[in-house]
């Protein structure tokens, strides 16, 4: 995705990114205010510096294929949840530029075996919804194999 994008986008609210792109650009998605849901691409490698600042962004997917998170990608968002695609170990070797901490600061789920189907994170066995990263539209038509829900407020 292009430098800057989507940036100061007001009204854009959620949005799916294909599994074709591989980075998100600086300032793509700058002051995106109203921006609460996306769902990452299965093969991004890199998240530019300012990416996501002043979005509405609580709760993100972060897929295991991301090597870097350069700095300020996420500064001015609320994020209180991430959910990981791999190990801690692996997040952990992530290489995070500067003023990243919210993020890392954030309660982190880590499970290598995430399921997504249309923006929504289960678990492997398909029992849990662990998070909604993006929906087409306000409701979706829930598994019947799911038993439980674990997303955050």
């Amino acid at each position: 995705i292009e430098n800057e994008m989507f940036s100061c986008c007001h009204s854009l609210e959620s949005i799916i990114i294909p599994d074709s792109v591989e980075s998100i650009g600086p300032n793509a998605f700058y002051d995106c205010s109203k921006l609460k849901r996306i769902a990452l691409p299965a093969n991004l490698k890199s998240i530019y510096w300012c990416t996501f600042p002043w979005t509405g962004l609580k709760v993100i997917y972060i897929p295991k294929s991301v090597e870097t998170i350069y700095c300020d990608a996420f500064y001015g968002t609320n994020i209180s949840y991430v959910y990981y695609g791999g190990s801690e170990e692996q997040f952990n070797s992530i290489n995070f530029g500067e003023n990243n901490s919210k993020l890392k600061s954030a309660k982190i789920h880590y499970n290598e075996k995430l399921v997504e189907i249309d923006g929504v994170v289960y678990s492997e066995d398909m029992s849990t919804i662990v998070a909604c990263s993006n929906q087409k539209s306000d409701s979706f038509v829930m598994l019947s194999s799911v038993n439980a829900a674990s997303l955050p407020e």
